[in-house]
């Protein structure tokens, strides 16, 4: 009977918690006549810990369903690959040559503004060593939703960077 107790309260307490997966539907862009490489994600600290900062300071639970930095770039490999109908991999794993166009994304913050309801991602994308910034906001209902909203917004905009930046197509 107290096996049973702790598996419930073991298992009871994780029950509720709510695991953070990416879901995004890219759009067609461009088709881009070359292979991209993705290297690895660079996240704040405190989403790899499974934490969102707030607009005061303070920490919130916030859990990925795996490793953030390896969601985040398998996502943004296969949203680009739909997006710009390309070769897209994980750079440097899945070439045997190094790719023509190998992109870098570095979020600096993601900042979750709870009175204003609003989402804050500060976003760097280098491109064969050149560098664009921006920052984008997200009204928050849900959310896991505005992550999602979030993210399809941040990988829109790297795609349409990568076209810009890549771009030897039709």
């Amino acid at each position: 009977m107290r096996w049973l107790l702790l598996v419930v309260l073991l298992f009871g307490g994780c029950a509720h918690k709510r695991l953070y997966t990416p879901s995004l539907h890219p759009r067609p862009l461009a088709h881009i006549q070359m292979d991209i490489g993705v290297a690895p994600v660079q996240l704040p600290e405190y989403l790899l810990m499974d934490r969102l900062l707030t607009r005061s300071g303070e920490y919130v639970e916030f859990t990925f369903s795996g490793e953030p930095d390896w969601q985040i770039q398998k996502a943004l490999v296969e949203y680009l690959r739909t997006a710009l109908d390309c070769r897209v991999g994980l750079y440097p794993w899945d070439f045997a040559t190094t790719p023509p166009c190998i992109l870098k994304l570095h979020l600096f913050s993601l900042v979750w503004d709870r009175k204003k309801a609003k989402l804050q991602a500060k976003v760097a994308v280098e491109i064969s060593g050149k560098r664009r910034s921006f920052t984008l906001v997200q009204q928050v209902e849900d959310l896991h939703k505005a992550m999602d909203v979030l993210w399809h917004k941040i990988f829109d905009r790297v795609a349409q960077i990568v076209k810009k930046g890549c771009y030897k197509g039709r």
